[in-house]
């Protein structure tokens, strides 16, 4: 999982103030798979063409490449191409194709991008997910808790 190792180093150096330090060829073939054909990058390198998410994509991880490019001064896509796991009848993403149930930190970090893209009537959508997921008690995520 290079990738997403790659984003969660300079997304948590950068949150703690430090200087992120990830490996030159690192950032750029993160910034490459930002641009994979699969149109999001997948938790598992897509260097290999092996895409095992179903669906082939992953928001979560998109979200956090988006940032850390962003962070690194990458070429980052415009964030409709995380539009495909848009989940309307919830107004929130999923962090993959067919995923039971929406996870918070996935829609925190998607929350983030669509900020810096001033995409605000999805961001609004997806605030208001998480105002009601906060307010019914889903605050522990089930993938991991997030520095962002």
């Amino acid at each position: 999982m290079p990738h997403f190792t790659t984003a969660w180093t300079v997304m948590f150096e950068h949150a703690a103030g430090t200087t992120p330090t990830p490996a030159p060829a690192a950032l750029d073939a993160l910034s490459t798979d930002l641009s994979h054909p699969s149109g999001l990058l997948c938790t598992v390198s897509t260097l290999d063409g092996g895409l095992t998410i179903p669906g082939d994509s992953d928001s979560d991880s998109t979200a956090c490449a988006m940032l850390a490019a962003r962070i690194t001064g990458r070429s980052v896509p415009d964030s409709t191409r995380l539009d495909t796991l848009y989940d309307p009848s919830q107004g929130c993403y999923r962090t993959f194709l067919f995923e039971h149930d929406t996870s918070t930190t996935t829609n925190i970090h998607v929350a983030a991008v669509l900020a810096l893209d001033g995409r605000h009537d999805r961001l609004t959508e997806v605030l208001r997910w998480l105002t009601r997921a906060v307010s019914e008690g889903r605050t522990p995520c089930k993938w991991h808790l997030s520095p962002t």
